[in-house]
């Protein structure tokens, strides 16, 4: 086939968010009602464009052509070619699939959500269907079609076709998420098979009572695919899509929107249904969503990205597993209406398809260095402190996970080493180690990141760098366990110091008595870090005078060291 190269403008928008600065790049403006798009690598990306075609676009030289297919396509209303998601050389799409031979021009005919899947080829997709919604539904309304791929299940949002109640009928597909394998074929896992109330639903069926599903993705933080949600007239909502027989209610639930007409719908939730992480009232019209994880924007990692249709907005969500805990608005009517978003793995760029035909990139403008991590322009001892502070922890949005895996470790506390001293200010200031203070968690974490690099045989360059740093900020080792020590000197007269090693935080006290058991001396310390306190800086001081101020005779004495949970007793001697 002829390939066909396409020239085109480039339309920069500078947008402020936070006093960081993105940039916003019109990369094409030709496509025709773009739905979806995916990366089949680095350069190049699938899109849909709702009327039929599938179009291959080589993001590095612009050259676009079209892959022929042989999709049966309903391109009405809200139907067409909808989602594509290539996976391991296969095709997955969505599309509203013709049902039947209507040729009538008063009636649309049947049709349905349907799957198909293809081997990747650059000339001709092969296509065969893997899913089908039933019943077939004479609408153009409400198709859903998300999707998304968790280990060896694909997840599909199905929209209710504008027919209301028929999502909360497990019988019948409309209304759904479904969870298949990623040939077709039913996982016995699914609620039909392990909930007997749960025996009459459809085999594919996992969740139940959505309106028109069009956001869907997979987090790579916890594994959870999560979902957005049409409402009617208000009530748009993200939430999970994994839990498995769950019921958002539809149309028993209004979600906090009325119907277009302003008649009641519902409550906005019912205990007993599975309850949205946040609404939208009055709707943005969300769209597609993803779960951010990428090197562009460090500080997004773990986050929701909402993209909307009538707000032509750009929303991020810190949430949790039961809340969202903050919305910020990214950006608004900036590229129009947004009907997909994607993120470049290997970069953590930002792309975005809007219903205008365009193609745009989101990028950091913000000038950042690898390894700077509390953003003051500098790579130095505090950037390394703070990864180091963070030693063994995993998780999401750990500022001190540099390379975006998901831990912090070694090969993090190398690769700000690999910058240190660099500066994108004018005059980098002087670091002073001693000026650092650390709480005894850091303090573990920093002692655990020198164990680990002492045990390495041979050190890189870069590792020995980490190492003497932080021996040059942490010299004194936490001790592993609690312990009181002999005083010293001992015999003594008049004076002597208690020393004794702290594993963790506590309180501390000494109490001194006699042979004959009477208390002679309280000594409350207060609240100590973990730490040695052997020296005589450090130590407990004792100048053998009893709590009246007078001195003690000689003989034995016995001293008790108490903390949050431990206790123990020595022996001590005044010799006069």
């Amino acid at each position: 086939m002829k390939k066909v190269v396409i020239l085109f403008f480039f339309l920069d928008l500078f947008v402020k968010v936070n006093a960081s600065e993105f940039k916003l790049t019109e990369v094409i403006n030709n496509l025709a009602r773009p739905w979806s798009l995916t990366f089949v690598d680095e350069t190049n990306v699938l899109i849909t464009e709702k009327h039929g075609s599938i179009i291959q676009l080589n993001l590095a030289t612009k050259e676009k052509k079209e892959i022929k297919h042989d999709l049966q396509i309903l391109a009405y209303n809200q139907g067409g070619l909808l989602d594509i998601l290539y996976h391991k050389n296969t095709v997955y799409v969505s599309y509203s699939e013709k049902r039947d031979g209507t040729e009538n021009q008063n009636r649309i005919g049947l049709s349905s959500t349907s799957i198909a899947k293809a081997e990747f080829n650059n000339d001709y997709l092969f296509f065969s269907n893997i899913f089908r919604a039933e019943p077939p539904i004479e609408s153009g309304y409400h198709f859903g079609s998300r999707l998304a791929i968790k280990d060896n299940y694909l997840y599909s949002s199905i929209g209710e076709r504008g027919l209301g109640m028929i999502a909360q009928d497990g019988s019948r597909h409309p209304g759904s998420i479904i969870k298949i394998f990623l040939d077709g074929t039913i996982p016995h896992d699914n609620p039909k098979f392990l909930d007997p109330e749960k025996e009459g639903w459809l085999p594919e069926i996992y969740m139940i009572g959505v309106r028109n599903p069009q956001g869907l993705a997979l987090s790579p933080f916890d594994n959870k695919v999560y979902m957005s949600n049409h409402g009617a007239k208000g009530g748009d909502w993200f939430g999970s899509a994994d839990d498995p027989g769950g019921n958002y209610g539809w149309k028993i639930l209004g979600w906090g929107g009325t119907n277009y007409d302003s008649t009641d719908i519902g409550p906005k939730w019912l205990p007993g249904f599975a309850k949205p992480l946040i609404y939208w009232v009055p709707s943005i019209a969300v769209s597609a969503i993803t779960i951010y994880k990428g090197n562009e924007f460090p500080n997004w990692n773990g986050t929701a990205l909402i993209t909307s249709l009538k707000d032509q907005s750009l929303r991020k969500l810190i949430f949790n597993k039961n809340e969202v805990l903050e919305e910020e608005l990214v950006f608004k009517g900036k590229i129009g209406r947004i009907r997909d978003i994607k993120v470049e793995k290997q970069t953590g760029k930002i792309y975005f398809l809007s219903d205008q035909g365009s193609l745009w990139l989101l990028e950091n403008k913000a000038i950042t260095l690898k390894g700077d991590i509390n953003g003051d322009g500098t790579v130095n001892i505090f950037d390394l402190v703070m990864v180091a502070g963070q030693f063994g922890e995993s998780g999401a949005g750990l500022s001190g996970d540099v390379n975006n895996d998901g831990s912090v470790n070694i090969f993090d506390l190398v690769m700000v080493a690999g910058n240190f001293g660099k500066s994108n200010v004018a005059a980098a200031p002087t670091m002073i180690a001693n000026k650092l203070t650390f709480t005894t968690q850091q303090k573990w974490s920093i002692q655990s990141a020198i164990v680990e690099l002492e045990d390495i045989p041979v050190r890189s360059e870069a590792e020995e760098l980490v190492l003497n740093l932080l021996i040059a900020i942490l010299p004194d080792r936490l001790p592993e366990y609690t312990q009181l020590l002999p005083n010293y000197p001992n015999p003594f007269n008049p004076e002597t110091w208690i020393p004794f090693e702290l594993s963790q935080d506590s309180n501390v006290s000494v109490t001194i008595y006699n042979v004959a058991g009477t208390l002679v001396r309280s000594i409350s310390i207060g609240y100590l870090q973990a730490g040695s306190y052997v020296s005589q800086s450090r130590a407990i001081y004792w100048d053998g005078k009893a709590d009246t101020g007078e001195r003690v005779a000689s003989g034995t004495y016995f001293y008790t060291l108490k903390t949050q949970d431990y206790t123990s007793t020595q022996k001590m001697i005044i010799l006069k």
